[in-house]
């Protein structure tokens, strides 16, 4: 299962990056349904390898999941590896991956989730999935673009 979104963002690739990168944040961009709270488990800076633990609400039920930021590229290319855990059900396995590209003064942002899950619930949820991610990535956007620079 593959899905790709792009967005164009009225800001640098380097504030694009950093906001990527503040992997606590994200709930403060994720959809607000979600309601997704991000914790350090590694500490320190975010690099390569660093750990988070999430939760969130996913169609109704409450989530976890073990975050890990699998790329690190500075300011091209930002990923971080999901392992989800819901009572009851097998372990899911995505990776986020980020690709920033300058483009018209700011920023083209490409997301591309893959993952391990089942491809027909994938193609079921599509619609969900897919406006999930727009708003999340709507609301990345305002904040970027709302930020005194």
């Amino acid at each position: 299962m593959a899905f790709r979104w792009k967005k164009q963002i009225n800001a640098p690739p380097e504030a694009v990056f950093e906001k990527l990168a503040d992997m606590p944040g994200h709930g403060e961009w994720a959809n607000p349904n979600a309601k997704l709270k991000v914790h350090e488990v590694s500490g320190g800076a975010p690099q390569l390898g660093s750990k988070f633990r999430s939760e969130a609400v996913f169609f109704g039920k409450p989530v976890s999941a073990d975050l890990e930021i699998a790329a690190f590229e500075r300011p091209r290319k930002f990923a971080y590896s999901v392992s989800h855990h819901q009572q009851g059900k097998k372990d899911v396995h995505l990776l986020h991956s980020f690709t920033l590209m300058p483009a018209g003064g700011g920023t083209m942002l490409e997301l591309t989730t893959t993952g391990d899950g089942n491809p027909l619930l994938g193609v079921i949820f599509y619609p969900a999935i897919k406006s999930d991610r727009n708003k999340s990535l709507n609301n990345l956007k305002a904040k970027l673009e709302s930020a005194p620079r």
